[in-house]
């Protein structure tokens, strides 16, 4: 591979163990999170916690973030000139454009989490 290519080259192995670490860290966020809320917070519940089910609509989205990866990456080296390169990816960065990816999954999640609507606090009740 020339040095041109190679400097437009997205290597997706890396995208992937990044992704799997961001993955690994909401996880263990949410989850450790949510225990201590169960654990520590008088009535804490979910309004809506059928919502929460969402989250497995996030493994579609990165899913499909990888194959649309692999795909642009197979695109370009088909169909592109090593003259042209430069003028496709003037002003583009791959990182960039996963660290704009990364911050749209979190953002999902969090707005999944916002839906189920968490709520904590204690029942007043009047003594009579």
């Amino acid at each position: 591979m020339t040095y041109i290519k190679k400097k437009y080259y997205f290597k997706t192995s890396s995208a992937v163990i990044a992704l799997l670490i961001l993955e690994l860290v909401f996880w263990l966020a949410t989850l450790s999170i949510y225990q201590y809320l169960t654990l520590n917070v008088k009535e804490f519940r979910f309004e809506y916690p059928s919502i929460l089910w969402l989250f497995t609509v996030i493994v579609l989205i990165n899913i499909f973030w990888i194959r649309n990866k692999i795909w642009k990456r197979r695109a370009i080296f088909n169909f592109a000139e090593i003259n042209t390169l430069s003028k496709i990816f003037n002003g583009f960065s791959n990182n960039r454009s996963t660290i704009k990816y990364f911050i749209f999954r979190i953002s999902v999640g969090l707005l999944i989490i916002a839906a189920a609507n968490p709520q904590y606090g204690e029942n007043e009740r009047t003594v009579v």
